[in-house]
C-alpha cells in the first residue's frame, strides 16, 4: 500500500504492516516510473506506446527544473499526466507550473466538503505572496499559526471569530490532499520554492497595474535576488492576460530608471527585463516600448573596460546574458 505520509499518520494503523519511506528517485527511476505509467495506458499498438514514452522521457530531461521535480514520485506522476493531457510539457514555465498545480489541486477535489481547485489555489496565492513579502524578507517556511492568520481574512463566508479555525482546517487538508504545501514540524512550506514564487506571481498579476507597480518598484524591490524568479514568472502570467499587461510592466520598469541613469542601473534593468523576455521566447514576445531597445543598446557599454569599471560582475554577467538572449546588435546573421 502506498500513500503520502500525512494521509496515513494519525488517520489509521494497519496491523502487521511496517512503514517504509520512499527515497527521492534517481535517474533510473526517471525512466522506470514513466515506463510503468505508459504500460498502464491504453495505446493502439506497441509502437505508439514506445513513441509516447520516448516523447515523455525527452520532455522530462529537457530542463533542469523538470529533472529536479521528477525526483519526487508525485511530481513525476503530475508531469506525466500533464504531458498525456497536453501531448507535451508546456515550454513556457508559467504555463508548466499552472498545469501542474491545477492537476494537484483537482486530484482531491471530489472529496466531500472540499473547496474547488480554483478556490484552493486562490488561497495559496495569498499565502505565497505574504511569504514572499514578509516584513523581514522572503520567508520559505512559516509557522502554521502565522499562515492561518494570513489566510483568515479571506474566509469572508464565515463569521470573523471562526475564520482562523477555517484557515487552519484548510491548511491541514491541503497538506493531505494536494501536497502543494508540506509540514516541517510545527511549520509549513510549499513543496517547491518555485510553487511559492509562481503562486505569488499569480497573486501580483491579479492586482491593478498601479498596485503591482507600487509593490515591485517601491524601494526597487523588483531587483532583489529573492524577487527575480517571481518577476520572470509574472511576465508569463501577464502575457496570458493580454499583451498590454506584459508591455505595461516592462514600460513601468523602464520609466522607473529616469533620465539621469548610470550604466550600472541600465545593466541591472537590462539583465532583469532581458531574462523576462527570454522566458517568453515560446510566445515570440518583444516589448513594444522603444526604450527597451535603447536600454539594451546602451548596455553594450559594459564591454568597455573604462565604462564598466565599478559595476559588480554579477550585474555585468546578467546584462551580457540578456543581450545574448535578446539579440546582441554586434552579431550579424553570418557571424
Amino acid at each position: 500500500m502506498t500513500t503520502r505520509p500525512l494521509a496515513y499518520q494519525g488517520q489509521a494503523v494497519l496491523a502487521d504492516f511496517e512503514t517504509a519511506n520512499v527515497a527521492p528517485l534517481e535517474p533510473p527511476g526517471h525512466r522506470n516510473v514513466p515506463a510503468a505509467l505508459v504500460r498502464r495506458t491504453v495505446f493502439r499498438s506497441p509502437a505508439s506506446s514506445a513513441s509516447h514514452l520516448a516523447e515523455l522521457s525527452g520532455a522530462l530531461r529537457a530542463r533542469v527544473e523538470i529533472r529536479r521535480m521528477a525526483r519526487n514520485p508525485v511530481m513525476l506522476t503530475a508531469l506525466a499526466v500533464v504531458h498525456w493531457n497536453e501531448h507535451r510539457l508546456p515550454e513556457q514555465r508559467a504555463d508548466l507550473y499552472e498545469s501542474i498545480l491545477i492537476w494537484l489541486a483537482r486530484s482531491r477535489e471530489q472529496r466531500p466538503d472540499r473547496p474547488t481547485a480554483e478556490r484552493c489555489l486562490m488561497l495559496l496565492q495569498q499565502l505565497a505572496l505574504a511569504m514572499q513579502t514578509a516584513p523581514k524578507g522572503r520567508a520559505v517556511q512559516v509557522s502554521k499559526g502565522w499562515a492561518a492568520d494570513t489566510l483568515a481574512p479571506h474566509f469572508r463566508e464565515v463569521e470573523e471569530p471562526e475564520r482562523k479555525q477555517h484557515a487552519q482546517d484548510f491548511l491541514e487538508q491541503e497538506e493531505i490532499d494536494s501536497g502543494i504545501i508540506v509540514s516541517r514540524a510545527s511549520d509549513g512550506s510549499f513543496r517547491h520554492l518555485t510553487f511559492q514564487e509562481y503562486l505569488a506571481a499569480k497573486a501580483i498579476a491579479g492586482m491593478p497595474d498601479a498596485a503591482q507597480q507600487d509593490l515591485l518598484l517601491a524601494a526597487n524591490t523588483i531587483y532583489k535576488p529573492e524577487c527575480r524568479e517571481v518577476v520572470l514568472l509574472l511576465g508569463g502570467v501577464l502575457y496570458k492576460q493580454g499583451l498590454e499587461k506584459a508591455d505595461n510592466l516592462v514600460s513601468a520598469v523602464l520609466e522607473k530608471l529616469g533620465r539621469r541613469v548610470t550604466l550600472a542601473q541600465q545593466a541591472l534593468c537590462a539583465g532583469l527585463l532581458g531574462a523576462m523576455v527570454s522566458d517568453l521566447q515560446p510566445f515570440d514576445y518583444r516589448p513594444a516600448d522603444l526604450l527597451y531597445q535603447q536600454t539594451m543598446g546602451a548596455v553594450l557599454g559594459i564591454f568597455d573596460a573604462d565604462k564598466a569599471y565599478g559595476i559588480e560582475f554579477p550585474v555585468r554577467l546578467a546584462a551580457a546574458e540578456a543581450l545574448g538572449q535578446a539579440g546582441d546588435s554586434r552579431l550579424r546573421q553570418d557571424n
